[in-house]
This record gives structure tokens, C-alpha cells and sequence, in this order.
């Protein structure tokens, strides 16, 4: 009788889940996208690659072919099991995506209710908690911005571990724990890495508050208990990003490796949150006055949107002051004092400044601390429920209290989402079909389409995907390399090129198309400077197909023939530590005393190349440079102020290598992320042929 009344409570809990989900999301249609712009355009992506090719880290028709995540992957291996089993049951897309986002919903309240009557929270009290915890503002404002980050039910499965940490005085590992609690860890581990990652700070922080508070006093079990959470959370993260690890170890690694996932530690500062977010109004809250009051802030403040997502609502606004208030206190309960405790280290972690931004600089990958608020209501909804939980209320004066918290929670944390929001991307989605339906129509499986702006993966022009994402035909899109890699570079490249030299070079290496993304090219140029390139590709090819709306151009270049079958060399420096950056219109490479281009060429013969820049050392200090081509020194050259520097080399087919040698010591550049010798300037490179 007793297991069948924690079943129902399961039951009801999900059924209260689904129904608060389809009050706010009722009117819309899940069969349509609920966001059409930026991150969910690639989480769409992953979806039909999964349908498509079995899995999400490979797709033969992104990237020009070459499209993977081995060198850069975001560890979601729990969501694509999940996208992954939705899928044996409908080739929906966004029906996919909606369902997974609606079982984000149902595990977070499970998941937080497990928690709460672990810790002496009674039924309803949990029941209502978990449903607030669940319907967090970061909950709905991530919907628009990852669907991956919706799987954060593993918080306060992570945090009950570090409260067993803190609170148990067995002194004993039983196989039990072992079995139970390692398939759990390894499980939670699956998701995404930032909820892992902020896990074992807690659990770290956990065990320090215990050593510290004990005096060192069971030390051995605390020790052996926590090594024992450790292993089996790296054993789930290795899991996690296998794919990646397995490649790494026994795949051919190319540039990509440090370009894509090069992140700065500085950053952190920025994706960390201001104390006050925790406590605004839920960005787009139901209330206009609410709203504005949040709106005004980030409107008028240099905060990142990051922080908005911590927003928690008034309820769990409450628990988080109770809980810095009993930091004070004496005599409470252990199990509130622990959780008060690793509240207070979450915030200090989070916070701009914070411990975050000091971690950062050992884990620099990891860098939206602000993403930690939610664990902070983890800690709010246990103070919520047990005091609720704690009054001497008859039941129904307790169930009342319940129904009325549940309320106005919802109501402060949720928005509503209705056909009318929505209508506007079918619309602009219909539109994109039946533009990519005309480009099957005169395409070919296995034609090739050049995609405009250039941007590397994974930065966001995610609007090129949508042409893989409707078209029926095996089309091969050029987005989707990885940073570095060799057809990124080449992209690039052939990108910046005047217009007939861009369509020679595509039609030289057998493309079909020219696709034109507006939206995409109005991220990171003008409006002019679109019309400007249409116009001339009008010339060049003729005229276009436009979609509906004039989102997207597609100038098809099928036959074109042109006078010059020579294909364009490109580069790249693939030094790990320079720093690539524009300054008034110049391209700067700030360079360690070593640094390496590789040049490629694709053609047949060898082909002489011209290189002019400017060269000078950081200090304007007198050193000595060496420049050697595939190993042979072809010129030597003092520099110190900037000068010039300028040597032709032949370039074979192949990769050639350029290297460049100083004896000037190493100092921080200008922006302090690494330490550079001397800067190159305004590189230019010609091959001789071409300039004859």
C-alpha cells in the first residue's frame, strides 16, 4: 500500500506537470517550430541529423561534406537518447523537439520531488515546490535559446548528493550505495556538462564545509564517499564525450581542435549574474509592470543575457533571502543549515567576480556561471517546502497554503505561448520550404551550394541550415566547418574574394549554387553591403530566386564556364597561441616568437606565391627573424619598428609550410590572453600567374 501511494504521488505530480504545460503552451501546435531563429534552427539540425544518419556527431551534407563535432562537442549524449527514442515514433522535427522539451518539464518535477522527500519534505509541500521548480523563468526563457539546457533535472539529483556528503554518519560504503547511486551519477552525467561541471564544485564544496565543520572527524569515510561520487561522474562524463575522447585518441586531429574551442577565461566575468538578477521579474512577465521593471533594467544596465536566466520568481526569491538570513542563526536544523551553507558558496560561485570567474582561469571552457542560478533554487525549494512542511497547520489549512504558493508562483514565473506568437514563424517557415523545393527542383543528390555569409562553425549564421533542414534532395551545403579546418579556411578565403573570382573558384571546384542568407549576412555586415554583392552576382550569373519573404537568394551557376581553371590558394596560421584580430580594417596576427602559416594548394602544378605585411616586434625592440618555406630558409630580416616584409615562394601542391622564427623575447599582448613577440600586419598574398 505504501509503495502504490509514492507511485500515485509520481502520478499525480506528472499529471499536474502536464497540465500547467499545456496552460501555457496549450494554444500553440506542436507540430510547428516555437522558435525559428538562432540556436533552435541547430538544435533542429542535430534532430534530422539523428533521423537522418543515426546519430548527431557526423552529417555527409553540412560543412561541404566534412561536417563534425569530434573536435568540438557540447557532452548531450542523455538529450540525443532521448531525441533518439521520440524519433522511432514520428519524423516530425519540431514535434521531436517539443516532445523532448515537454519531457524536460516532467523530469525536472520528478526529479525535484525526489529530492524534497529525501529531505523531510511532506507530499504536497514537495508536490508544489517541484512544480515551481520545474516551471522556473530559466526554464521558458531557454527554450528560445537551448533546448539543451532544459535538461537541468540533474541539479537537485547532484545537489541530494551533496547534502548525503555533508549530513551521513555511516561508516561504511555499502554495495548497495555503490549499485543505486553509481547507475544514478553515471545517468545525470549524460546531460549537459555545465549542470556535471557545477555538481562537483558543490560536491567539493560539500565535503570542505564538513571537514572544516568537523574538525577533520571522519574523515577517511567522508574522503572514500566523495571519491567514490567522483569516479563515477568522470566514468558518466567519459561516456558523455566518448565520441570525442575516442577520437582524439586514435583519429587524425586537424586545426579545428584549438580554433573551436578556444575560450577566453575573462568571459566569465560576463556570463556570470549581478546578485540583483536573481531577484527581477521574470523578463517576459504576464504583468506589464513587472515586465518593464525588468526590461528597464537590462535595457539601461551592461548586462549580459545570461544573467537574465537566473531570474527565480518571487516564491524562490523568498527562500533564497530565509536562506542568507539563517546563515546567522543558531540552533536549526543540520540538514538547514547544510543547504543555507551551500547556498551561499553556489551564489559566490555565480555571482560577477565570484569564485566562477576565478575557476575559469583553470576550466576555461566553462564559462557561463550564471547558469548556476538553478541550483540555487534547488536550495530554495527544500527551504519553501520544509517550512511548510514544519508548520503545525491542519492539512487542509497546509494544502491550502500549497494551492496558493503554487499559484502565484506559476503565475510570476510562467508566460503564456499562443497561436498568434507563433503564426508568424510557420508562416516565415512555409515560406523557407517552398523556397528550398524550388532549389530541388533544379539540383541534382549530390550537388554542391556555397552558402553566404561565410561564417565557421559553430558561430551563428545557424540560418544557412535551414537549406539542409527542408530540402528532400541529398544536397551538400558549405556551412558547418569547424573552425580552422582546412575547407573553413579555404571558405573564408574564396568568401572575401571580388565577385567573378568567387564564382570562377565554385565553378572550378564543381559547385552548383550560391545560397544568400539575409538574416545571417545582417548579423555581421550592412544592408549595402548585401545589395552590393547581389547585385553583382546578378551580372555574373543572373538573376536569382528569392524567397517569399527575401530572406534567402539562390543564384544557380550550373554550366557556368570560365576563362581561368587555376583554383585560388588560401591559408592559415595554425600556431596554438596567435591571436587573430581586426583593428581599423587590418587583419593583425600577434604572435609568439614561433609562429607557422600552412598554405594550400589544390591544383596540379607548383605555383609561385608573393607575401607582403607589415612586420614588427610588440616593443618596437631590435630582433631577428627567420622565414623558411617546408623547412629551407628563404629569408632573413631584422625588425623593430613596423616594416616592411616581402618574399615570393613556390607553393607546392599540397600544404606547404611557412614558418617564421624570432629571437624577440615574449610579452603579453594587448589583450592579455597570451604572450606574443612580434605582430604581422595586413598580410597579403598573391600567386604570380594570377597577377600576370
Amino acid at each position: 500500500m505504501k509503495k502504490d501511494s509514492k507511485i500515485f504521488a509520481y502520478v499525480i505530480l506528472m499529471l499536474c506537470t502536464t497540465a500547467i504545460f499545456f496552460i501555457c503552451y496549450g494554444k500553440i501546435k506542436l507540430s510547428e517550430p516555437l522558435d525559428y531563429y538562432a540556436d533552435p534552427i541547430y538544435a533542429y539540425t542535430q534532430i534530422k541529423t539523428i533521423m537522418d544518419y543515426g546519430w548527431h556527431m557526423k552529417n555527409p551534407l553540412l560543412g561541404g561534406g566534412d561536417y563534425n563535432l569530434y573536435t568540438f562537442t557540447t557532452g548531450n549524449t542523455g538529450d540525443f537518447i532521448i531525441v533518439k527514442i521520440i524519433s522511432m515514433f514520428t519524423d516530425n522535427i519540431f514535434l521531436v523537439y517539443n516532445l523532448h522539451l515537454y519531457l524536460t518539464y516532467i523530469l525536472a518535477s520528478i526529479a525535484a520531488y525526489f529530492f524534497l522527500r529525501r529531505n523531510s519534505c511532506e507530499k504536497i509541500p514537495a508536490i508544489t515546490m517541484a512544480l515551481l521548480f520545474s516551471f522556473l523563468p530559466y526554464h521558458q526563457l531557454r527554450m528560445g535559446h537551448s533546448l539543451w539546457l532544459s535538461c537541468y533535472f540533474v541539479c537537485p539529483l547532484f545537489l541530494h548528493q551533496a547534502l548525503q556528503i555533508m549530513s551521513e554518519t555511516e561508516k561504511k560504503i555499502e554495495k548497495r550505495w555503490l549499485l543505486q547511486n553509481g547507475i544514478l551519477l553515471v545517468a545525470i552525467s549524460l546531460f549537459n556538462i555545465y549542470y556535471t561541471f557545477f555538481g562537483c564544485i558543490i560536491i567539493g564544496s560539500a565535503f570542505l564545509a564538513r571537514v572544516f565543520r568537523e574538525k577533520g572527524k571522519n574523515i577517511l569515510y567522508v574522503t572514500k564517499k566523495m571519491l567514490c561520487v567522483y569516479g563515477f561522474i568522470v566514468l558518466g562524463t567519459a561516456i558523455n564525450f566518448g565520441d570525442t575522447i575516442f577520437y582524439n585518441i586514435f583519429g587524425k586531429t586537424n586545426l579545428s581542435g584549438a580554433a573551436v574551442a578556444n575560450r577566453l577565461p575573462q568571459t566569465a566575468e560576463t556570463f556570470s549574474f549581478k546578485l540583483i538578477q536573481l531577484f527581477l521579474p521574470q523578463y517576459n512577465h504576464r504583468n506589464e509592470m513587472l515586465r518593464n521593471i525588468a526590461r528597464g533594467y537590462y535595457n539601461t544596465t551592461n548586462s549580459h543575457f545570461e544573467g537574465m536566466f537566473a531570474a527565480c520568481g518571487i516564491v524562490i526569491s523568498i527562500g533564497i533571502i530565509i536562506l542568507l538570513f539563517l546563515l546567522f542563526a543558531k540552533n536549526i536544523d543540520s540538514s538547514v543549515q547544510n543547504v543555507a551553507t551551500l547556498n551561499l558558496w553556489i551564489i559566490l560561485v555565480g555571482t560577477v567576480g565570484g569564485l566562477g570567474c576565478m575557476i575559469a582561469y583553470i576550466f576555461p571552457m566553462i564559462r557561463s556561471y550564471a547558469r548556476i542560478g538553478v541550483y540555487i533554487a534547488c536550495c530554495s525549494i527544500f527551504m519553501i517546502g520544509r517550512i511548510i512542511s514544519r508548520l503545525g497547520w491542519k492539512k487542509w489549512a497546509k494544502y491550502l497554503i500549497c494551492i496558493f504558493v503554487l499559484v502565484i508562483g506559476i503565475y510570476d514565473q510562467t508566460e503564456n505561448f499562443d497561436l498568434e506568437t507563433q503564426q508568424s514563424d510557420i508562416l516565415r517557415k512555409n515560406a523557407d520550404m517552398q523556397f528550398v523545393s524550388q532549389i530541388n527542383e533544379i539540383c541534382e543528390n549530390g550537388d554542391e551550394i556555397f552558402q553566404l555569409p561565410y561564417q565557421a562553425f559553430p558561430n551563428g549564421a545557424f540560418e544557412h541550415l535551414k537549406g539542409y533542414l527542408f530540402s528532400d534532395k541529398d544536397l551538400i551545403w558549405s556551412y558547418g566547418n569547424g573552425m580552422g579546418t582546412r575547407k573553413a579556411v579555404w571558405a573564408e578565403t574564396i568568401a572575401s574574394l571580388e565577385t567573378s573570382r568567387l564564382v570562377a573558384e565554385l565553378s572550378n571546384r564543381s559547385y552548383n549554387g550560391i545560397w544568400i542568407s539575409k538574416p545571417a549576412w545582417l548579423l555581421y555586415y550592412s544592408e549595402q553591403e548585401l545589395q552590393n554583392i547581389i547585385s553583382e552576382l546578378k551580372q555574373v550569373v543572373g538573376e536569382p530566386i528569392v524567397s517569399e519573404f527575401g530572406d534567402f537568394y539562390y543564384f544557380d551557376i550550373t554550366g557556368i564556364v570560365t576563362d581561368n581553371a587555376m583554383k585560388e590558394i588560401y591559408y592559415a596560421n595554425r600556431a596554438a597561441d596567435v591571436v587573430k584580430q581586426e583593428i581599423d580594417g587590418a587583419t593583425f596576427f600577434w604572435n609568439e616568437q614561433n609562429t607557422e602559416f600552412v598554405f594550400y594548394n589544390d591544383n596540379d602544378t607548383e605555383i609561385t606565391v608573393t607575401w607582403d605585411c607589415k612586420i614588427a616586434s610588440i616593443v618596437a625592440n631590435q630582433g631577428h627573424i627567420t622565414v623558411s618555406v617546408n623547412g629551407e630558409v628563404i629569408k632573413e630580416q631584422m625588425i623593430g619598428k613596423e616594416e616592411e616584409l616581402s618574399f615570393s615562394f613556390t607553393c607546392l601542391p599540397g600544404e606547404n609550410i611557412v614558418s617564421l622564427i624570432s629571437d624577440i623575447k615574449s610579452i603579453g599582448n594587448p589583450i592579455g590572453a597570451r604572450n606574443s613577440s612580434f605582430y604581422i600586419k595586413g598580410l597579403q598574398i598573391e600567386d604570380i600567374r594570377r597577377m600576370e
